[in-house]
């Protein structure tokens, strides 16, 4: 477990009460405080923001690059190939979409951090970006989707265990494809994570 003694923010009152109900009802499985929960709220907000940047601050082009390299992995020369752009200027283009991040986001991760430093933007950017990408997958599998909304929430297989009373050798199985999940399952997954059991099943949004 973390410690947080030397950790200093201000909470608003709207996370505060966020923060007490999500930790009322969490109470049980001991694994999150209202600190651990604002953090990851954090995390996933830069997450949120960093994808407003790549709607809105990007041209078309850059928006394709970034998707095709961040998100599905292509290399720079499949990308030229893919985009019918030089690979030298792919890689420009990197780097200017890096800038416009950078830019955009600096200041609210400083704040998040409680910090004057500029280290901690790389870290937090690249794991804003993990997390878009995780987004912006789509597994094919009941495990895969788990998965996908483990990573997006910030939610480890302990926590979630706890949390919907799911003994952790069992869900292992099911995220690993050994079995597939029961009925009430199902539905407490769906409800933890806020979405629908279509989706959960098959992967219909």
């Amino acid at each position: 477990m973390k410690t947080h003694s030397s950790l200093r923010f201000e909470m608003y009152s709207d996370e505060i009460k966020i923060s007490k109900k999500a930790y009322q009802n969490w109470e049980e499985s001991k694994f999150e405080s209202p600190v651990e929960y604002i953090e990851r709220k954090r995390e996933i907000d830069t997450a949120a923001l960093l994808e407003d940047v790549l709607k809105n601050e990007l041209t078309q082009i850059e928006l394709q690059i970034v998707t095709l390299y961040y998100f599905k992995s292509f290399s720079l020369s499949q990308i030229a190939s893919e985009t019918g752009v030089h690979r030298s200027t792919v890689l420009r283009r990197l780097e200017t979409v890096n800038h416009k991040i950078y830019s955009n986001l600096k200041y609210v991760i400083k704040y998040q951090n409680n910090t004057y430093s500029s280290s901690v933007i790389p870290i937090a950017i690249r794991n804003a970006m993990a997390l878009n990408a995780a987004k912006a997958s789509m597994p094919s599998s009941v495990g895969g989707r788990i998965t996908r909304l483990m990573h997006i929430f910030k939610i480890d297989e302990d926590t979630l265990c706890a949390c919907l009373k799911i003994e952790p050798k069992r869900l292992y199985r099911i995220i690993n494809g050994h079995i597939e999940p029961c009925v009430s399952e199902v539905v407490k997954i769906s409800a933890f994570f806020d979405v629908s059991t279509d989706y959960l099943l098959i992967g219909k949004v």
